[in-house]
């Protein structure tokens, strides 16, 4: 394979991670401090946990098992992230949010040159590799502008901070923002890699860089193995029936070992980690998410890009057949996964590069009968497809309009990545105080955990157990509605060290052995006396 690549295309490899950080740098231009501090992350809640475990093992480097400080319940620590655990090192000295955004940066650029290696298997010619690229990168629609303008047009300032994966459409750059997904994608992209080079010089190596992907995926984000795991299954087995021979199946032998052995290494390390409550209650709360988007919106995301895949579907000719058995398993697999109209959304963006394939091929079968067609006088050049390609990633702007028309008009949606600077400084303060249970609203106890040591009885929906209970245990103590006596009783049962209100939340009058030890402007802080 060649190793050459032109100068373009680093510069969408490397260009489009960073146009993706548009956001962040939207975020702090958008700051007024001292009312609101831009403190890093997107609005979504998601990346407060990220901070969660980078915070962790920024403190703790050599404890590869920590512990989860979104809830208050006694653990052992059993929750392992070699992404968090990288980055972690990396925040050393620059901080979460910095070290946060270097490594999704990194992620998406190493994520993209694998697409871009990848790509060659399924079209050696050069033209219509980078055709495909292009639509990899740009495709279903202009979603990636909003991130230009979203800094100076305030409605699109709100768009481009809400969850980019389906702001943006089903697209690859849409994924830019989430750096799990990236990991997760470039990580099966390697392994996938890994599988054709061994198939093809039949070095064990490569068998065994493809067990390694497959633990990375699962240990980087669940959910994407998930996703690619069936698709490796099911490419092997595709491809297996497809040339039957002893020899083949032979070939198969060590790639069989290295799925096996990752699959038992995966299975104990669930089995010692589910003995732990709250990392069995966060394994099993992934499976809560899911989004009520109709199915119409799924096809709306995608653009012209889909219209030119149905196309691809009959004219696609893949000449490598290690490629060809796993494409059709990557997008039946996916397809599959996807038409589920609970959880099908989570899997869209896996669905994406199968659709570029196929699109890639459709313009290819229609430029071929334009050439032959009475209009072939019209395109002059192959130059002129740069036009259609622009028309393929027109329709996701309608998609981002559409599909989040409720959150432009929503004045308070945009308040998410920002905190005052009265609550930066009391987390800071409480940063100073001995660790253990902070009582607070959810979006303080969201930025606790990864501003503090301390753990917060309310801190995520997913990473928090019994989220529902707390919830409605922190709405009825800082509304008033619990008395006295049920506060005392409510702060003794869940251990609670201190209490962080804010605003017009108040507390049970006469909470005996609850000191204030911090006021600032509209925060207090309490300290609750040991029994």
């Amino acid at each position: 394979m060649k190793n050459d690549i032109p100068v373009w295309v680093w510069v969408l490899i490397i260009g489009l991670p960073l146009l993706s950080s548009l956001p962040i740098l939207g975020g702090y231009l958008a700051s007024s401090p001292p009312e609101r501090v831009f403190m890093g992350f997107d609005f979504i809640d998601d990346f407060h946990y990220y901070g969660n475990y980078i915070h962790s093992y920024e403190n703790n480097p050599l404890d590869f098992f920590i512990l989860n400080r979104s809830t208050s319940e006694n653990q052992d620590g059993r929750f392992f992230f070699p992404y968090f655990w990288i980055t972690g090192l990396v925040s050393t000295g620059v901080g979460v949010a910095l070290a946060l955004a270097f490594m999704r940066i990194l992620t998406g650029i190493i994520l993209l040159f694998l697409v871009w290696k990848i790509l060659e298997y399924f079209f050696p010619e050069p033209f219509w590799r980078k055709t495909a690229f292009v639509l990899a990168c740009l495709g279903a629609g202009f979603g990636w502008i909003t991130h230009v303008l979203g800094i100076f047009i305030p409605a699109l300032g709100k768009l481009y901070s809400t969850d980019l994966t389906y702001s943006l459409g089903y697209s690859l750059f849409g994924y830019l923002s989430f750096p799990l997904a990236i990991a997760g994608e470039a990580l099966f992209l390697a392994g996938l890699l890994s599988l054709f080079l061994f198939l093809e010089k039949k070095d064990k190596k490569y068998a065994f860089f493809f067990g390694l992907s497959l633990i990375g995926i699962f240990f980087t984000h669940p959910v994407s193995a998930v996703t690619f795991f069936p698709v490796f299954l099911g490419g092997a087995l595709l491809y297996l029936v497809q040339n039957p021979s002893h020899k083949e199946i032979l070939s198969f032998k060590n790639v069989g070992l290295a799925f096996a052995g990752a699959l038992v290494l995966i299975g104990m390390y669930v089995w010692w980690a589910l003995q732990d409550p709250v990392f069995q209650s966060v394994f099993f709360s992934y499976g809560l998410w899911q989004r009520s988007e109709s199915p119409f919106w799924w096809i709306l995301g995608y653009g012209l890009i889909l219209l030119f895949a149905l196309l691809g579907v009959r004219t696609l000719q893949i000449e490598n057949k290690h490629a060809r058995a796993f494409f059709w398993a990557w997008l039946l697999v996916i397809l599959v996964l996807s038409l589920n109209p609970w959880k099908g959304l989570r899997f869209q963006h896996a669905l994406f590069i199968p659709l570029v394939i196929l699109a890639t091929s459709g313009i290819r079968s229609a430029w071929d009968w334009i050439q032959k067609s009475p209009y072939s006088s019209w395109v002059k050049t192959r130059n002129a497809w740069v036009g259609l390609i622009l028309v393929i990633m027109v329709p996701g702007v309608l998609f981002t309009l559409a599909n989040h028309i409720k959150d432009v008009q929503n004045p308070s949606f945009h308040s998410g990545p920002f905190l005052s600077q009265e609550q930066i400084d009391a987390l800071e303060f409480l940063e100073g105080q001995r660790p253990g249970i902070v009582l607070s609203n959810y979006k303080l106890g969201n930025n606790l955990i990864w501003m503090t040591s301390h753990y917060a009885y309310l801190g995520h929906w997913n990473q928090t157990t019994d989220r529902e209970e707390k919830t409605l245990n922190v709405e009825s103590f800082f509304n008033g509605k619990m008395t006295t006596t049920q506060a005392i009783s409510f702060i003794a049962t869940e251990k609670i060290n201190y209490i962080l209100r804010e605003g017009t939340e108040t507390i049970p009058p006469q909470l005996n052995g609850v000191e204030r030890i911090y006021q600032n402007g509209t925060l207090f802080i309490y300290r609750v006396a040991a029994p």
